[in-house]
Order: C-alpha cells, then sequence, then structure tokens
C-alpha cells in the first residue's frame, strides 16, 4: 500500500496513466469515418501559387467551388482577423455571402500577462465583416503538461459568450456543458479523405466530386506552416489532422472520457484482499503467477473496455500494486543478507584485483590473509607466498631498535575510517629497500580485529618531490640557489647585518651571441664554481640570472670578496670544457641597513652593480642613497608627463630660420616646450631625455607632428608660406607607420608636403633594423623635405650623406657658439659647406648668437642660420607677430 500511495502522491502516477492509455492507441485502431475531409495547403500547392500567405480572393475562389461541389460545411483554420487589401477582402465577404453560412472561421486564443485585473486571454476573431456570413470556433489546443496534445474540448465562454471548439462544431455537436474529452488516436490519421488545395481551386472533376457531401477543414499540413503538435506515441501531427481527429472522435461516438479514480482503488483493494488471503497459504511462486495473471486480466479488460466503450480505465495503481507485491514475494523467498554478503565480497575482490595500489589484509596477529597482485607485486613475492607471512617483517627498520609495530597503534585512531597514514621503509624479496606509504584501518569482525593497508610505493613520488623542490630553489644549470631562494635568505637576513654583492659579467650578452649559448652555458658553470671556492662555504652564494651571481657576506669582508674576485678573474681566464675564456667582471654592494626588505635590499645592490657597469670600476662600489633617487626622480618626472600630455600642457615654440644673404624668415623649427602648473617652462634637456627612452616618445611624437602640421597650415592659408622643421623620434621608425601618418596629416590639413622638413639625427641613421632609407625615400617621393641634424657630433656622418635622400645638413651649434677665423671650428664649418653644396644639399647653420658669426658664415657660403641672434623659439602667436605680420623684415 505504501509503494501504490507513494506512486499517487508523485508525478509517477500520471506519466504511467498516460503511457498506458497511449500505448493502448496502437492496439485499438480503427478507420475514419469518411464523412469529414482535409483540404490541405501543402508544398504542391505553395509552388504553385506562391510564398504563403495567399491573397484572400483566392480563399473566395475555393468557396465558391467548394460550393459548386456541394460540400456540407467549410471549416477554415486560417487566420482572418486581421484586414487584407479593401478588393480582397470584399471579395472574401462576398463568397462568405454566396455560401449561406456554411463556412465556419477561426478564432484563436492567445495568453497575456494582464496589465489590470481581469481575463488573461484574448480572442482573434475573424473581422466583422467576415464575421456576419459565418460561424466563429476555437481552433486552439492545449497540450498537457509534458508537451502532448491529448485532450479536447467542446468549447469556452468568453466574455460571457460561449464559442464551440471547430472540432465540436464540424461532429455536429454544441455542447456547453460538456467536458474535455480524450481524442481517440485509436483512428488511423492516414484514413481521413485528404485533397490538394490547389487541385480544388483548379477545378479537377476527380477531386470535387470526392468531396462531395462531406464536411471539409481547410488548413496548412505544409512543413515550412509549422503548425505541429506533439501526440501519443512519439508521433508528430499537423494541426489540422488533430483537429479531424477531435471531430472524429465525436461523430463516431469516442470521445473518450477517463472512468471513475473508484474503480481504480477498487481494483487496488482486490489485490490486496487477495494478496492478504494468499500470503501465508501459498508459496511465493504461486503468489507471483497470481499477481501476473491478475495484472494481465486487468490490462485485458481495460482494453477490452475501451475498444467497445468509449471509456478509458486508469490500471496504473492496480500495476503498481501487483510489482510491488511481486518483489515482496521474491525478497521474502531468497536470503537477502547472504546475497547482499556475497555481493559484497564479489565486489571487493574486483576492486582489490583492479587496484594499482597494494592492498593486504592482516588478522589480529599481524599475519596477512590477503593481499592483492599489486601488493605482491611492490614486495617482489608470489601472491600465495606472502599469505600467512607477518606484515612487519616485510618492513626495514631504520634502526634495530625502530622496528615497526602495527599492534602499538591505538585503535581509535585506526577505527575513524579517515586512514591513519605512515611513511615507512619497504624490504623487497631482492634485498632492495624503497620508500612505502601505508594508509593503515581496523574493523571489527565476528572473529576478531582485523586490519588493513593500501601500499603505495612511494620511491618515484620522492624523487620527483625532490626534484621539483630543487627547480624552486636552485639554478638548473648551476646547481647554485636562485632567485627565490636567495630572496628567502636575503629575508633571513635582515635580522642582523650583513652585505649582499652581486658579481656581473660584464657584456655577457656579446659572448652569448658571438659564441653561442651552450658556450655561455660552459662559462656559466665554470664561473659559478669558481665564484663559490673563492668566497668559502661559510658564505651564501646563488645565481641571480643572466651573468649575474649573487653573494651574502659579513660587512667587515665585503670589501675584500669584492675585490679578491675582480684581481682573480682580471689575472685568469676561465676554464670550461670548451676551452679558457677571459673576461672582467663588476661588482656592486649594498648593505642590509640601506632597505626595508629583501626586495629594496636586492634593488640597491643592482643600482650599485649598473652604476659600476657604466663607469667601468676595477673595483667594488657601494650602493648610496642618491642611486636610488635618481631613479625614483625620474620615475616621478614620466608620471608628471604622463598626466601633462592628458592635461595638454605641452607647446610648440618656432625658432625662426633666415637666409643668411637676404636676413629674411623662410622657415622655423618647432621645438617642444613644457609649461608646469607649477614650475613654469620647464627645459626640454630635462624632460626630452624621459620621454624618448619611454612608451611615452610614439604619444609626444604624435602630437607634435599633429601640432606642427597643423601650425603650417594655419601660415599657408593666412598667405606665410614658410617651411616648417620637425624633428623626428627613433620610436617613429620603429613603429612602421610614419609615412602613413605623413600622408593622412598632409591630407587632413591640406598642407603642401615642401613646407614639411623632418629632421633626423644619426642615431636614426644608423638604425638598421628599421630600415630608415627605405621610410626616408617614400618621404622624399612626396616632396617632404628631409634635414640632417647635428651633422658632425657623429662617427658616420660623411659617410652617410652620400647614402641617405637628404635635401639639408645643420651644422650643430658646437661648431658655431665659437666661430671665428683661422680656427679649428672655421676649417670644419668650410668643409662641410663645400661638401653639402657638393652634394647638392643645402646647409644651415645653428647656435648663432652674433652679427660676426653671421657675416663670417655668409662669406663662407652658408645658406640659412638659426640662433639667438636672429630670434629665440616663440610660441606660435609671438612667433607670427614678430617675423610673419604685414611690413615686419628681420634685418641683422
Amino acid at each position: 500500500m505504501a509503494v501504490v500511495a507513494l506512486v499517487l502522491v508523485s508525478s509517477l502516477h500520471v506519466w504511467l496513466r498516460e503511457a498506458l492509455f497511449d500505448a493502448r492507441f496502437k492496439l485499438i485502431t480503427r478507420p475514419a469515418s469518411g464523412s469529414l475531409a482535409l483540404i490541405e495547403i501543402d508544398p504542391k500547392s505553395i509552388d504553385a501559387i506562391g510564398h504563403w500567405p495567399w491573397r484572400r480572393r483566392l480563399h473566395a475562389d475555393l468557396v465558391r467551388k467548394l460550393d459548386q461541389a456541394g460540400v456540407a460545411d467549410i471549416a477554415f483554420d486560417v487566420d482572418f482577423s486581421a484586414p487584407s487589401t479593401p478588393e480582397d477582402d470584399e471579395a472574401f465577404s462576398t463568397a462568405l455571402q454566396e455560401a449561406g453560412g456554411s463556412v465556419i472561421l477561426p478564432a484563436f486564443r492567445q495568453h497575456f500577462e494582464a496589465q489590470e485585473a481581469g481575463s488573461t486571454i484574448h480572442i482573434n476573431r475573424p473581422l466583422p465583416k467576415f464575421a456576419e456570413n459565418s460561424w466563429p470556433a476555437l481552433v486552439d489546443i492545449r497540450p498537457d503538461h509534458d508537451g502532448i496534445a491529448r485532450r479536447y474540448t467542446y468549447g469556452d465562454r468568453v466574455d460571457g459568450a460561449f464559442i464551440p471548439s471547430m472540432g465540436a462544431l464540424m461532429a455536429g455537436r454544441q455542447d456547453e456543458n460538456g467536458r474535455a474529452y480524450r481524442i481517440d488516436y485509436g483512428i488511423v490519421p492516414s484514413t481521413v479523405p485528404r485533397v490538394s488545395f490547389i487541385d480544388v481551386l483548379q477545378g479537377v472533376p476527380s477531386t470535387l466530386g470526392a468531396l462531395r457531401g462531406k464536411k471539409v477543414i481547410v488548413a496548412g499540413t505544409a512543413a515550412e506552416l509549422g503548425d505541429r503538435l506533439n501526440v501519443p506515441n512519439g508521433v508528430i501531427l499537423p494541426g489540422s489532422f488533430v483537429l479531424a481527429l477531435a471531430a472524429e472522435s465525436v461523430l463516431q461516438d469516442r470521445a473518450l472520457m477517463a472512468a471513475s479514480d473508484a474503480v481504480s482503488f477498487a481494483l487496488v483493494l482486490g489485490v490486496m484482499l487477495l494478496m492478504a488471503v494468499l500470503w501465508q497459504r501459498s508459496r511465493a511462486s504461486r503468489r507471483i503467477a497470481a499477481l501476473a495473471v491478475l495484472g494481465l486480466a486487468t490490462e485485458a479488460g481495460a482494453i477490452a473496455l475501451q475498444a467497445t466503450f468509449p471509456i478509458a480505465l486508469d490500471t496504473s495503481l492496480v500495476l503498481c500494486a501487483c510489482l510491488a507485491y511481486a518483489l515482496a514475494a521474491t525478497l521474502d523467498e531468497i536470503d537477502l543478507r547472504g546475497i547482499l554478503r556475497l555481493v559484497a565480497e564479489k565486489r571487493f575482490q574486483r576492486l582489490t584485483l583492479s587496484l594499482s595500489d597494494g592492498m593486504v589484509c592482516l588478522d589480529g596477529g599481524g599475519r596477512i590473509t590477503f593481499w592483492n597482485p599489486a601488493a605482491s607485486s611492490i614486495f617482489g613475492y608470489a601472491e600465495k607466498d606472502g599469505i600467512g607471512r607477518r606484515f612487519d617483517l616485510l618492513l626495514q627498520p631504520t634502526s634495530p631498535a625502530d622496528r615497526f609495530d602495527l599492534m602499538a597503534i591505538p585503535l581509535d585512531d585506526l577505527r575513524q575510517g579517515k586512514g591513519y597514514v605512515v611513511e615507512l621503509k619497504g624490504r623487497r624479496q631482492s634485498g632492495d629497500v624503497f620508500d612505502l606509504e601505508c594508509s593503515l584501518s581496523a574493523w571489527d569482525t565476528p572473529g576478531g580485529i582485523q586490519y588493513g593497508a593500501i601500499l603505495r610505493d612511494i620511491s618515484l613520488r620522492k624523487q620527483q618531490r625532490e626534484r621539483i623542490r630543487f627547480l624552486a630553489e636552485c639554478d638548473v644549470l648551476t646547481g647554485l640557489p636562485n632567485r627565490n631562494t636567495l630572496l628567502s635568505r636575503l629575508a633571513e637576513a635582515m635580522a642582523e647585518p650583513a652585505t649582499l654583492v652581486l658579481v656581473g659579467v660584464n657584456q655577457f650578452g656579446q659572448i652569448n651571441h658571438l659564441r653561442g649559448a651552450s658556450f655561455a652555458d660552459a662559462l656559466i658553470v665554470a664561473i659559478g664554481r669558481r665564484l663559490t671556492a673563492l668566497v668559502g662555504p661559510a658564505d651564501f652564494t646563488a645565481r641571480l640570472s643572466d651573468g649575474e651571481f649573487a653573494i651574502i657576506v659579513a660587512p667587515e669582508r665585503a670589501d675584500l670578496i669584492g675585490a679578491r674576485i675582480i684581481e682573480d678573474f682580471k689575472k685568469a681566464a676561465v676554464a670550461t670544457d670548451k676551452g679558457h675564456y677571459r673576461i672582467s667582471v663588476s661588482i656592486g654592494a649594498a648593505e642590509c641597513a640601506t632597505a626595508r626588505d629583501s626586495d629594496e635590499w636586492l634593488g640597491n645592490a643592482q643600482f650599485a652593480l649598473t652604476a659600476a657597469r657604466a663607469a667601468s670600476k676595477t673595483e667594488p662600489v657601494p650602493f648610496t642613497l642618491p642611486m636610488r633617487q635618481a631613479i625614483e626622480v625620474r620615475e616621478a618626472l614620466e608620471i608628471e608627463l604622463r598626466q601633462a600630455l592628458r592635461r595638454g600642457e605641452f607647446e610648440l615654440f618656432y625658432q625662426p630660420q633666415i637666409d643668411l644673404r637676404s636676413a629674411r624668415v623662410i622657415g622655423a623649427e618647432a621645438l617642444i616646450r613644457w609649461r608646469h602648473p607649477e614650475r613654469g617652462y620647464v627645459s626640454p634637456g630635462e624632460f626630452m631625455p624621459v620621454v624618448n627612452t619611454t612608451s611615452l616618445a610614439e604619444e609626444v611624437s604624435a602630437w607634435v607632428m599633429e601640432t606642427a602640421f597643423l601650425q603650417t597650415a594655419k601660415w599657408f592659408r593666412a598667405g606665410h608660406p614658410i617651411r616648417v622643421g620637425i624633428n623626428l623620434s627613433q620610436c617613429q621608425f620603429g613603429t612602421g607607420d610614419l609615412v602613413s601618418q605623413v600622408d593622412r596629416l598632409l591630407a587632413r590639413h591640406e598642407v603642401p608636403p615642401h613646407l614639411i622638413e623632418l629632421e633626423v639625427t644619426e642615431d636614426i641613421i644608423l638604425d638598421n633594423a628599421n630600415n630608415p632609407t627605405l621610410t626616408l625615400s617614400e618621404l622624399r617621393s612626396r616632396s617632404i623635405k628631409l634635414a640632417f641634424d647635428d651633422f658632425g657630433t657623429g662617427y658616420g656622418s660623411l659617410t652617410y650623406l652620400k647614402k641617405f635622400p637628404l635635401d639639408t645638413i645643420k651644422i650643430d651649434q658646437t661648431f658655431v657658439r665659437n666661430l671665428s677665423p683661422g680656427s679649428d671650428d672655421a676649417a670644419i664649418v668650410r668643409t662641410t659647406i663645400d661638401l653639402g653644396h657638393a652634394l647638392g644639399l643645402s646647409v644651415i647653420a645653428e647656435g648663432i648668437e652674433d652679427e660676426a658669426a653671421w657675416h663670417f658664415l655668409r662669406d663662407l657660403g652658408c645658406d640659412e642660420g638659426q640662433g639667438y641672434f636672429f630670434g629665440r623659439p616663440i610660441p606660435s602667436e609671438t612667433f607670427e607677430a614678430t617675423f610673419l605680420a604685414s611690413g615686419t623684415e628681420h634685418a641683422a
């Protein structure tokens, strides 16, 4: 009874009931009556007429064809609730009038969330002009909770009026009080007469003849129209077929109704009374046979009842009761505990045989009663040789007095079920000793205490663990402690006076590139050994990075150790298995007192090493506070510069460039200035080195280009076509888009390209990686002027004058500032001017600060000049008012 109650209160009862009802439809089948036919809006009709929806004039023609063919009733499962064209709606309305009220049009129920109190159902009705000459009928079908359409209604009351369902209306039954019934899906859908819409529309005689006297439903069956419903036994039917079967169920008096629940409960009670009589008086096999006969007879009777009358009897509870009693009888007949014990033993054996870990069972005396193949394999014994052997004899004690005693472990610890894990030394039959992990447990049995042990050979795990520890703490190449270990040791050494000495191999990157990685690795190994020997075992030595080592020593020994290392590497080459190689080292040192933590301590030592390398010192360089302060100041300045760019604090000043012969302004060099909100104008020499060595360079260079091009365009449109010189940075060649950037700026600001002069320096020209030759050639092809800035200050200037497509060379101000007749500077300047003219280049001199220098350069043939004598760099507005205003002209 408990099983029946459980089934009844759960969803299982509904599922079983519906499954039985649905299955009976496969056994109880019958053909359709033939008095109802479907006119299908099928693929054939869609191909002939065109895409759905069709014009209502076609439906009007169909009504006339059907009326002429003498059909009894016409039902449309097509939506007529929205207007079409006036002509088509009028044609359809006229056809309905001519049909004389024999046409049924659909009404659709739509559920929605009501905004106010009231119904949540909306009815899509036919247009009033159609409703005047037709009958309304509901066509929507509500599936059950499992999505299967089983039930159908005779209609529904909407807004106080009863609207019949289409199936009931086609069957000629309009029952306001009729209950929902089950559709008889035993009626075979394929026996319902069907014709194609296009055949009726074209008046095919055989088609019209087949429809005479029948009731017809006009509905879509084409898959693309989407009207599909799930019906019992996994079948999917078009909605029109379900409507037809619903109507056929009424026409054939097959509107199935469920029998009363009281009948089902009475049958269950009968099963209970039968079992009460038979349970003690007959064997289990007879009880099970009686239950089987009773269940089959009940279901056979329900099938016969449904085949004869439109009544569906729920037998699910009876069958569940029979099954429950049969299961109880089976369990009563067999030894359940014995079976469970046998199953548990078999499962244990299969489990232990498949384990990769060893499994050992021991009796109360510690002797082996069972072990699996994995356990015997671990110790190297045959399986039979281990049975009866004392487990502790398979272990290797670390000392004679330290023999493992299983009995000494408290039983409460072993009974916890979590396992008592110990690491022991095992001894194989061959005598080899290995690391063994044992997870021990114990349990009580009728025969006494039993022990169990899960065994794992962890020799490989320990080796891997040691390898992981080595990789985490040591340098793989030299075996010395690595950076992580160094930082840990530095943290410990902070508690007492100590000095961190960093040893850097000079030009190690060059050695790596020239001699290869294998030689560089061998060199590092040899240097590591040599440093360890030089400092002694008491001092901590680690490898920090490529070509850098760290040593922690007492402060009083730091200078001595550093000098000894430098001197040792100066005297003798480093011996490797690939030959001898002489190197030099730089050393920086920092005491722990200079730092607040280990990271800062290491950073201070690296500052000192960097200073030693920069100064090429042959003695240790101690850390001083200005080393860190210089970097901190630089970082703070970088942050301020980023804010300045974002806040628009940069400005472009323009310094005039003069034709030395006519003394007229012919150009200007754009020079960046920073107007600090508190410090005023900041010298470019202070902030530009930071800009050029950070990611700011790209953004600032782009801003300079944009601003200079815009100013050139403004002057050009104002009638002042002067050339503007713009200094390029190395980063603009590295990005690879300098040419496209210039093209965009020329197009955006409509600047004549000959008014733009881009100035390059030797570090740009010598950078072969960025292929400046190609970039400069492309710029030159656009009529952009190219100038070689700071000429004469580098090493390859004369060589590259011929190689690169230049227009102008600018003599650096270091040769002009103290220029006088007969001086070395005068000779260099004269030669440069002659060389430039010989190569077809114009020459401009920077740094002209007096009239004598101007006249001297003019007499030497120099073309142009700039300097404080002609004008300092000034804002664009001041430049325009001073040099470009109408009537103004610079005169010496």
